[in-house]
């Protein structure tokens, strides 16, 4: 497929946003399609000032659906970026929803594009109500995603979270999903969504069989979060139990598998029905541990740790999690680290296996310690106590573990830090 210098030059600003449009739909059944866009992400940025607002919306859509397979085209988001926030005011709502969900994918390959958040955000807030479901999920998932990286999405909350409730019923389970998802990130920050739960609770049970194995993990997940704040969560845990051991969970990737042990362990006293899904959670888990990620491998450890008595099947997978640690500590954030420090300290009478990670971890805590948090760094040291009998490399971390709790002892006692 070759497309020439004059051609593209020919090419008016309408055309140039169309096949950006086609090849991003084409690219799974059609992946050739591919080779046309380093020609025309050369000439996109000329093209961008004669653009109209839905064409730059469908260049940056088109942008975020193939950022990983084009390294070119992601080299114009900036330029983009910079026209979109200039035009956001001409945007209606399929164009914000759009630019809105490609900012959120591409924040972290290309954080140019979030200049483009908050004209985006102002005028989300301004255009909800004549949204359509699907734009309305999609919108609050952003808003979730750039919670951190561009807080100002966060102004699009609460005007999302009154027209979702109105328009709830009129959404597919994927959108349902979503909303819910978002809901359990963004909760902390702005509480208003939780008015948003009743609505998707009221119907997502039904709607469970039509998930694939991902959106029911972040089911699992949401529901664990929300169990709290917004209790009538809880309502979901039947179905999505029957779901779940219905299920072909050798369709689970590592990550669903990881979060959904993890629920289960968050949830094993306010919904005990859980439960039931551990042993082949467990079983799942052991025989695919190479494939996780160190959050996952955290994560897993912990929940196994945190399930060891009401769920003890959830041991056979500790020897194949301890094995693979250490491969992976050098890639764990702080939260991981301490928490694999925890449960290895809390299981190693349950699962003597667990002490094979513990000196990969105690090397490797010293240089993250800095940004550990108060509860983080009393659980090393609590951990440390209980392993130096059996593993004493773990005294390796003490004097980092020490130091950074004697600089900060009192929001360390208050647990304020």
């Amino acid at each position: 497929m070759e497309v020439t210098r004059s051609q593209l030059d020919d090419m008016i600003p309408q055309g140039l946003s169309n096949c950006l449009w086609a090849s991003a739909k084409l690219q799974s059944v059609a992946p050739e399609v591919l080779k046309i866009l380093p020609a025309m992400a050369r000439h996109l940025p000329g093209k961008l000032a004669g653009m109209k607002p839905q064409e730059l919306a469908i260049c940056l859509w088109a942008a975020a659906t193939v950022r990983d397979d084009s390294p070119q085209l992601r080299q114009a988001v900036p330029a983009m970026a910079a026209a979109v926030k200039d035009q956001a005011v001409s945007f209606d709502a399929q164009a914000l929803s759009n630019s809105f969900w490609a900012s959120a994918k591409l924040k972290d390959r290309v954080p140019e594009v979030l200049v483009a958040v908050p004209p985006l955000a102002q005028h989300i807030a301004r255009q909800a109500a004549n949204m359509t479901p699907q734009q309305l999920s999609n919108c609050l998932w952003s808003a979730a995603v750039l919670r951190d990286s561009a807080p100002h999405g966060l102004s699009t909350v609460r005007p999302l979270a009154k027209y979702i409730e109105l328009q709830v019923g009129k959404m597919l389970p994927q959108h349902l999903c979503n909303c819910l998802w978002a809901v359990a990130k963004l909760e902390r920050a702005r509480p208003e969504i939780l008015s948003a739960v009743p609505g998707i609770v009221r119907l997502l049970p039904c709607k469970l069989a039509l998930l694939d194995h991902q959106l029911l993990s972040s089911v699992c997940w949401a529901v664990a979060v929300l169990q709290q704040p917004a209790p009538d969560v809880l309502n979901i845990v039947p179905a999505l139990m029957d779901r779940i051991l219905k299920s072909e969970l050798q369709e689970f990737d590592v990550q669903a598998l990881s979060n959904c042990l993890w629920a289960a362990a968050c949830l094993q006293d306010s919904a005990p029905s859980m439960l039931t899904a551990v042993p082949v959670l467990a079983s799942s888990a052991a025989d695919r541990v190479q494939r996780m990620l160190p959050q996952d491998l955290s994560n897993c450890l912990w929940a196994a740790a945190t399930l060891r008595d009401s769920s003890p099947e959830v041991l056979e997978a500790v020897p194949a999690l301890a094995t693979h640690i250490p491969c992976k500590v050098d890639k764990m954030a702080s939260q991981h680290l301490s928490n694999c420090l925890w449960a290895a300290a809390t299981l190693k009478d349950r699962s003597p296996e667990v002490l094979r990670a513990i000196p990969a971890l105690a090397k490797r805590i010293p240089y993250k310690v800095q940004d550990f948090n108060s509860q983080a760094l009393s659980n090393c040291l609590w951990a440390s106590s209980h392993l130096q009998g059996s593993v004493p490399e773990v005294l390796e971390a003490l004097p980092a573990i020490t130091d950074t709790i004697a600089q900060n002892v009192e929001l360390v006692i208050s647990r304020r830090w």
